[in-house]
């Protein structure tokens, strides 16, 4: 069996003329503009992004120890393109007399307010370009990857799949002043080649009578955590979760994680499952976000690689159907599930301001809890 396939997205975004204004309290409770250099921003960004993946497989089917059997061997290339421009604007404070600082916004970014050089006998704005040299990037990907797995039944209960994967990927990210061709563009440039195995033995445990019934999982997987274009560019943006200005770090690398799981499975009607799993990931070189510190704006944050990480978690899982409660409620499922997670990163020789070098993986809750009521009528 020959299987190919072919996908291609294309994703755009415009932000035209957005506007940011900082008021500060005041004692009696009311509000006045700040007169920060920072206290308004004006932004035009652009992006194009262009993904085109492809691949192809070949499966014979065969068998061993008289139970079926497949083997598969195919590729896949992916290549990806970015586009992304900003222009900053800003309104700067020449004075302010005659300006009232407690107005609404509307009522001071207007006409008799805005002026040039020779009006410094009044306040009044003056409108300013603040695009800075690591404003615009480009950046690209490219992957290739060729694999082979065999899917084989030893005996009637015990089947196993297991192959590898080798994978080369090139990621470079350009980041360019846009006024000044002569400038030497910042260039983050990471390319590896990496050894993916996977394997899962399948153990059926179920009574003689329907051996499926129940199952025993065991499985191990290595996968791998690249950078994103954003997280290897000085592009500046601001974090609206952390009240934080954030900007990439061109010297990350990918990470690699090594998974290993074991799970128990019970069916016992079609249509419904019971089971629980445990599970842990051992993460070389994690990319986490750490605090860094700007002369220019104090409390930054970027992005650094872990020295190591590790995930360790318990999962249970239900989906039952509730003819057991009354028959007219045959077509009807509750389903759930929660998994528990404790989570541990090293960032001793991690660079940035942290306050401890062992802490939670950045952004990994401790608990996920789902639930669910369906309603399924062939």
């Amino acid at each position: 069996l020959v299987e190919g396939r072919y996908a291609t997205s294309t994703a755009s975004r415009r932000e035209p003329d957005r506007r940011e204004w900082s008021y500060n309290r005041t004692e009696d409770g009311g509000y006045v503009l700040s007169q920060r250099g920072s206290w308004n921003d004006i932004q035009y960004l652009s992006l194009d992004d262009n993904l085109q993946d492809g691949g192809l497989d070949l499966s014979v089917p065969f068998r061993l120890f008289n139970q079926a059997a497949k083997a598969k061997v195919g590729g896949l290339r992916s290549s990806r393109g970015r586009e992304s421009a900003t222009r900053r604007f800003s309104y700067g404070f020449r004075g302010t007399e005659g300006i009232d600082l407690a107005a609404p916004i509307e009522d001071v970014i207007v006409d008799e307010n805005i002026g040039g050089e020779g009006d410094e006998d009044l306040g009044y704005l003056q409108l300013e370009e603040n695009t800075i040299n690591s404003d615009d990037y480009s950046a690209g990907q490219q992957i290739y990857a060729a694999y082979a797995l065999a899917d084989a039944g030893f005996t009637p209960r015990l089947r196993a799949v297991g192959g590898v994967r080798v994978e080369r990927s090139e990621q470079a990210v350009t980041t360019f002043e846009q006024f000044d061709t002569d400038r030497d563009p910042v260039v983050a440039d990471l390319g590896s080649t990496d050894w993916l195995p996977g394997a899962t033995a399948t153990y059926a445990v179920g009574p003689a009578t329907d051996p499926q019934a129940m199952l025993v999982r065991v499985g191990y997987g290595r996968t791998l955590s690249r950078p994103e274009f954003r997280e290897l560019t000085e592009v500046q943006y601001y974090d609206y979760r952390t009240g934080r200005t954030l900007f990439g770090n061109p010297e990350l690398h990918r990470a690699v994680i090594d998974n290993v799981d074991a799970r128990w499975e019970w069916y016992p009607r079609e249509g419904e499952s019971v089971s629980a799993g445990a599970f842990f990931k051992y993460f070389d070189q994690p990319i986490e976000s750490v605090v860094a510190v700007s002369a220019v704006s104090g409390s930054v944050g970027t992005f650094a690689n872990a020295t190591s990480a590790t995930n360790v978690g318990a999962e249970f899982d239900v989906r039952q159907r509730l003819d057991r409660v009354a028959d007219w409620l045959r077509d009807v499922y509750v389903a759930g599930n929660v998994a528990l997670i404790a989570s541990e990163v090293d960032l001793s020789g991690t660079e940035g301001n942290q306050t401890s070098e062992q802490r939670p993986l950045q952004g990994q809750s401790p608990w996920v809890l789902n639930a669910q009521v369906s309603y399924e009528n062939p």
